[in-house]
């Protein structure tokens, strides 16, 4: 069997706090002077509540300094083409990344996500007052920059509302009363849940991996890439994305996916059955990779 023993990434190091709920937390550091956003390429900006993100171009490797904040590189792409990490990632050969996905259909998978949670759990426990890209912009906007995140804020997030383009998503075959209808179905949101800087689309072949130098029967986890979804969302938000690839019926003709039992590996803080409404919804709503085709729209002070 093939196990990861290792968390690689120096991200894994790294701890936000107690644990509150299914997903860390995190306390207040150094706040900068409050100021508007102006350009995700270049900016350090905070919010009156006292959350601060600092954007930088991108350096060289993967990193995490300081006591109580998160910086690390966000390898993302533009205009929807995939910007290239592979030289960025320490300890993997140039052009030769290997996934876990890639790992998991030529093992037995079962307990080859061991020591890969770490990374979700801290990145949910970083938390904001507005939904967004990381860039602070729209959804779909993607960007190439270093976030840095620090303390909580206190602002309630109040409104979730259906959408993409106009009123509906572009890619569903729903119109804008069944998103109403469904919609309704949700949780009404807590006024005092805060959003979450969370990765955006979390699966096997966005995990990479490399032969453990220690033991060549085993692999670590070395990066995590492919950040063009990250933001900051409902602490939900991931769980109703990680699965877009599950299959509900086995499609011979195609061929198995190898993905079928990755449900039971996934982080309890992002897993479906952690949100099993937010999840039922969003599989309802969106054929389009599962997504949960909820537009995410904040608004402050209701």
């Amino acid at each position: 069997m093939v196990q990861l023993t290792a968390f690689a990434l120096a991200l894994a190091a790294f701890t936000l706090g107690a644990q509150a709920g299914p997903c860390a937390t995190c306390n207040p550091v150094n706040i900068i002077q409050d100021g508007s956003f102006e350009d995700a390429s270049s900016t350090a900006w905070t919010f009156d509540s006292g959350v601060t993100v600092q954007t930088d171009a991108p350096g060289a490797d993967y990193s995490v300094s300081g006591t109580n904040y998160v910086s690390f590189n966000i390898a993302q792409r533009e205009d929807r083409q995939r910007y290239s990490i592979s030289q960025q990632l320490t300890g993997l050969k140039p052009n030769q990344p290997y996934t876990l996905q890639f790992t998991w259909e030529l093992t037995d998978a079962s307990g080859i996500y061991d020591g890969g949670v770490d990374i979700q759990t801290q990145l949910d426990g970083v938390q904001v007052d507005f939904i967004g890209s990381s860039g602070r912009g729209p959804l779909d906007q993607v960007t190439l920059h270093t976030v840095t995140i620090t303390p909580t804020s206190s602002t309630p997030v109040l409104r979730i509302s259906c959408g993409g383009g106009g009123n509906y998503y572009y890619e569903s075959p729903t119109g804008p009363e069944y998103c109403s209808f469904l919609k309704s179905l949700l949780p009404r949101p807590d006024p005092n849940e805060l959003c979450v800087f969370t990765h955006g689309d979390v699966y096997p072949g966005n995990i990479t991996v490399d032969i453990d130098p220690t033991n060549p029967t085993e692999y670590v986890v070395t990066g995590i890439i492919d950040w063009e979804e990250s933001g900051f969302y409902p602490a939900w938000f991931e769980a109703t994305n990680v699965l877009y690839n599950f299959k509900e019926y086995y499609d011979e003709p195609k061929g198995r996916n190898g993905l079928e039992d990755w449900w039971r590996y996934v982080p309890r803080c992002i897993a479906p059955a952690s949100y099993p409404t937010e999840w039922a919804i969003g599989r309802l709503l969106c054929t389009w990779q599962m997504k949960l085709c909820l537009r995410l729209a904040y608004k402050l002070g209701r």
